[in-house]
């Protein structure tokens, strides 16, 4: 059988053609998105087949490459990085912690370079896959399909089809990267102080990629501390035991900006504000 070997933005945009994806991705955009941390995770298990070979869609609207029974995403333009398994239709890390959930497959490996659609007829909702296949809409371009019967002379405009609209591009980090997975990572380091290196074996990703995108996040975050100012009317409604508090947390234990700005109900400029003058180190003679 043949292995994917990498990823590219060609096979992720024609992953992206297949009815499954077109059906579930208005309806995810449409609810309310909450950050979940990865150790509250819960999804409902279900009886989902996978093989290897397969390329699985999942509940946040990603794909995921099955071999071996270890799974990878596609991410554009990346290796893979098997760092997933499934069980009852949940995938989960390598510390059998939920991360996310396979909602059916949509596509095969064919070769190491090339892969193609499949089961073009189902978007896995019992409802819909259950009528009549020819009530399927199924994008241009993604399969053969039967030449169409000629345009009423008439009503030549009427006749034809729509063309589906392309669904836009997620959002990305640095060009290449889902936000969804930076965020989580970046909140996992601000909250767990964890290194680089555990993050990159967390989220199959190189250290380098890592420090990349923490280090965007931070410069977004003083960009935008810089641009919002400090209002005056922040610091008036703290005493000196708050602001005692709050430097006591930052120079003795350490607390990151957003764990303090969360626990005092604070801007984030403020609480850097309030430390700033307590954290200049001396200068060297």
């Amino acid at each position: 059988m043949a292995n994917l070997l990498y990823a590219t933005s060609d096979m992720v945009s024609l992953l992206r053609k297949h009815p499954a994806y077109l059906f579930w991705r208005p309806i995810i955009q449409n609810q309310p998105l909450r950050s979940v941390a990865l150790e509250e995770r819960v999804f409902h298990p279900r009886t989902v087949s996978v093989a290897d070979g397969g390329i699985y869609l999942t509940l946040d609207m990603s794909f995921v490459y099955c071999r071996v029974k270890q799974f990878s995403y596609l991410y554009e333009d990346q290796d893979l990085s098997f760092r997933f398994t499934a069980k009852e239709g949940i995938l989960r890390t390598v510390d059998s912690r939920q991360f996310s959930a396979i909602i059916g497959r949509v596509g095969r490996v064919v070769s190491s370079t090339d892969i193609e659609l499949v089961d073009m007829d189902k978007v896995y909702h019992d409802y819909f896959d259950s009528l009549d296949s020819k009530s399927v809409v199924i994008p241009a371009g993604t399969t053969k399909a039967a030449p169409a019967a000629p345009a009423a002379k008439s009503t030549p405009a009427k006749s034809m089809a729509p063309t589906p609209a392309q669904p836009p591009t997620p959002e990305l980090v640095l060009g290449k990267f889902p936000r969804s997975v930076c965020d989580e990572m970046v909140r996992f380091r601000t909250s767990s102080k964890k290194s680089y290196r555990y993050l990159s074996q967390r989220f199959g990703l190189s250290e380098a990629d890592v420090k990349s995108i923490c280090n965007d996040y931070l410069h977004r975050q003083r960009t935008a501390d810089l641009a919002r100012g400090v209002p005056e009317s922040e610091f008036a409604k703290l005493d000196d035991a708050v602001r005692e508090r709050i430097i006591r947390l930052k120079k003795v234990s350490k607390k990151s900006y957003s764990f303090l700005a969360e626990r005092f109900d604070l801007p984030e400029a403020v609480i850097r504000s309030i430390c700033a003058p307590h954290l200049k180190r001396p200068r060297r003679r």
